[in-house]
């Protein structure tokens, strides 16, 4: 809310933190620790908070329920498309529906909390189920359209195509890897240039800012503060920063890795789940885990045959119990 409104003050909120909007109650709900953060999120959600500030004036609780209802077209559209999916990949719809929409996790992490998370998941969602009606390059604009709002969606164009050349021949593959640079290019650049923000988005500051925060309850974090506990018990004095650093270094890396071998293995019939395992991969190795992340590979691997495995279960309970409503961790 607080971008929204930067945005629609004029200022460019991947240049301007909320600080700059002074004391009040707007600045006092921003959690302090991103008071002073530009915006981590696309240019079209940019626009989006602008029209939800516009929309709301001034009014700080109709600002809330306009982004609550922000969240409903994303919740529409996965309710259309989770089934066709599932009944595609022959998973039960009404799991699908569950794990991606109607479950505690879906509603308190992403509908009551106003994430856009939900958009680009929707988007996501609608794209594969495009994509297997034969509108390959459609859903490479839905992508596009996605990553815009948030960018691990940029993933699902990479399975996509990864899985459109697996058999290809030598000339079909060369067609397919130009359409997939050429038409998410084409979108991304005419939202960025539209939008006015410029390309600051994309910058190696703004990719940072959300592995700045590093929260304990995140496997990377914990892991590497209990090595620094074990040096420091041996009588080094290695600062605990400097360990997490190492750490979360070291996991990006295989992360990275292990991504890349799970592109090499796509094919039309596992993309959809090699892109729901990446996108987990992604969340679990990040220094900052929130509880809606999960859904961003919970949601995609719901509308397939693993969506009644015990681990998918497990990961969509425990994921709920990460952080409270309000934004409090509440595993210490």
């Amino acid at each position: 809310i607080a971008q929204g409104v930067l945005a629609r003050r004029g200022f460019n909120p991947y240049v301007i933190a909320p600080k700059m909007l002074g004391s009040g109650p707007l600045l006092s709900s921003v959690a302090s620790v991103w008071r002073s953060t530009a915006s981590p999120y696309g240019p079209l959600f940019v626009d989006i908070t602008h029209f939800g500030a516009a929309v709301a004036s001034s009014s700080l609780i109709g600002q809330v329920l306009v982004f609550r209802s922000l969240e409903l077209p994303g919740i529409a559209i996965l309710m259309i498309c989770l089934p066709m999916l599932a009944r595609h990949y022959g998973a039960n719809a009404g799991v699908a529906i569950w794990l991606g929409v109607l479950s505690p996790l879906a509603l308190f992490s992403a509908v009551s909390s106003a994430h856009n998370d939900t958009l680009m998941i929707a988007l996501m969602v609608a794209a594969l189920t495009v994509a297997l009606r034969g509108a390959r390059r459609w859903a490479l604009v839905l992508l596009a359209v996605a990553a815009t709002i948030k960018l691990p969606a940029a993933a699902g164009i990479v399975f996509l195509t990864a899985s459109q050349m697996s058999g290809a021949s030598s000339r079909e593959r060369w067609r397919l890897g130009a359409e997939a640079v050429v038409i998410p290019g084409v979108v991304i650049t005419a939202v960025s240039e539209l939008s006015g923000y410029g390309w600051a988005w994309l910058s190696p500051t703004a990719l940072r800012i959300p592995t700045e925060l590093r929260v304990l309850t995140t496997p990377v974090v914990s892991v590497a503060t209990l090595i620094s506990s074990l040096v420091h018990a041996m009588g080094d004095g290695v600062a605990t920063h400097a360990v997490i650093t190492a750490a979360q270094d070291v996991i990006g890396v295989l992360a990275l890795v292990i991504a890349a071998l799970l592109v090499t293995k796509t094919r039309a019939s596992n993309a959809t789940y090699l892109l729901g395992v990446t996108l987990l991969l992604v969340v679990v190795a990040s220094p900052t885990i929130w509880p809606w992340y999960f859904l961003w590979g919970l949601t995609v691997l719901g509308a397939i045959s693993v969506q009644r495995s015990a681990w998918l279960c497990a990961v969509a309970a425990f994921a709920m119990l990460l952080v409270g409503p309000g934004g409090t961790p509440l595993i210490g």
